[in-house]
């Protein structure tokens, strides 16, 4: 974990994701916003579990390229724990989007979204 993270008004978002290209540009949008700090990654669900119990987390996006049980995991696990956090799904069609949302999900988005687009949302669902 970063040290910077711990301010007041810092801002910590994870990605659960596999390693991947996706992944990779998801980090990139992040570390854009100036309001978030520090960004995580995590491989899969135990992983990204294990991060929600250890520190708080203002943003979760997580792709829907993890198996439906593991995005379910995720996301009731961490609104269990965190109910403020802002969970968002990258999903791939209809099927995930349901259940991100039956999961907890704030908002599940179509895969392939435009970057802008994404940001904007992100930027409303986490203010400074």
């Amino acid at each position: 974990m970063d040290g910077l993270y711990g301010m007041k008004n810092d801002k910590l978002a994870l990605i659960v994701a596999r390693p991947s290209r996706v992944r990779d540009s998801l980090g990139a949008l992040l570390t854009a916003i100036t309001h978030i700090n520090t960004v995580e990654q995590a491989d899969h669900a135990l992983s990204a579990i294990k991060l929600a119990m250890e520190h708080r987390l203002d943003l979760v996006l997580v792709d829907s390229s993890l198996p439906d049980e593991e995005i379910h995991t995720v996301l009731t696990q961490i609104k269990l724990r965190q109910p403020d956090t802002q969970c968002i799904v990258l999903a791939d069609d209809l099927h995930r989007r349901q259940i991100a949302r039956s999961a907890g999900a704030d908002k599940a988005v179509v895969m392939g979204l435009a970057a802008a687009t994404l940001l904007k949302t992100i930027k409303e669902m986490l203010p400074q």
